[in-house]
């Protein structure tokens, strides 16, 4: 989020694997684009991300830290860049 400029940024996947933070207009109201939405699967204790656009395409780290997508063609063996594990935060 920019305060300064009064902008708000979304992750975006695009079609060469990566991944793009791109300004939306939040005082619109118009909703996020389906390249920017990732539904959460699970995998035993690992979460993993679902790009809405890109069905078989998942969030993922590459070896650097960097964020990517990545395929994913079956979930019974999982690409182990797309496991992620979450902690809830205490208040």
């Amino acid at each position: 989020k920019d305060n300064e400029n009064k902008k708000q940024y979304v992750m975006t996947a695009q079609t060469d694997q990566s991944i793009k933070a791109v300004d939306v207009d939040a005082s619109s109201g118009s909703s996020y684009p389906d390249e920017a939405i990732f539904a959460a699967e699970y995998y035993w204790s690992y979460t993993i991300f679902r790009n809405q656009k890109y069905n078989q395409k998942y969030l993922g780290c590459d070896g650097n830290g960097n964020m990517t997508l990545v395929d994913m063609h079956s979930l019974d063996y999982p690409n182990p860049q797309a496991l992620f594990i979450l902690n809830k935060v205490p208040n």
